[in-house]
């Protein structure tokens, strides 16, 4: 009988030891090797010696300013009409070019010039703004070739402003 006691005694005691934590990390040794071997690199990464002095030197704190400044804008005289940079490329605005012009179609515009015409004709005409209206870009001839019409100083409208891209639409004198 005391043999039997004896065993009984062993037999709880060998459950709990498998069950203990260190049996289980040894149970999966390929996750405990990298783990292991992530711990050696982060141990050998930061374990770098920083350099200490034994004379503390105090530096004095810099000193700033701050300066702020405030400008006021020029304020128009009262009754000034202010200008745009820009205009307005509505057939609305742009119909003050010629009043007589109706079924007005904007053929192209970018704000500086614009090329107007009567909607189903060749009635055309070139229109720039001088920072509070369009006005209407006087011609200086007529062309002799091909169908007769208005024809423009296309390099001294350039020179004013008119883009590469709109130039194509104006006729030059010949």
């Amino acid at each position: 009988m005391k043999r039997s006691l004896m065993v009984l005694p062993l037999a709880v005691l060998l459950p709990l030891t498998a069950c203990s934590p260190k049996d289980t990390a040894d149970s999966e040794p390929q996750f405990a090797a990298a783990e292991s071997h992530t711990a050696a690199k982060e141990t050998a990464t930061s374990e770098t010696p920083t350099p200490t002095s034994s004379k503390t030197e105090e530096t004095p704190a810099p000193t700033t300013k701050t300066v702020t400044a405030t400008v006021e804008p020029e304020q128009p005289a009262p009754g000034t009409p202010q200008a745009q940079s820009m205009g307005s490329c509505s057939v609305d605005a742009l119909q003050q070019v010629n009043t007589s012009m109706s079924n007005m179609s904007v053929i192209d515009c970018d704000g500086s010039w614009a090329y107007v015409g009567q909607r189903n004709t060749d009635w055309v005409t070139w229109a720039y703004w001088d920072g509070q209206k369009w006005k209407g870009e006087p011609h200086i001839g007529t062309t002799s070739s091909g169908m007769q019409g208005p024809c423009y100083d296309v390099e001294g409208m350039k020179a004013r402003g008119l883009s590469d891209t709109m130039a194509v639409h104006a006729q030059a004198c010949d």
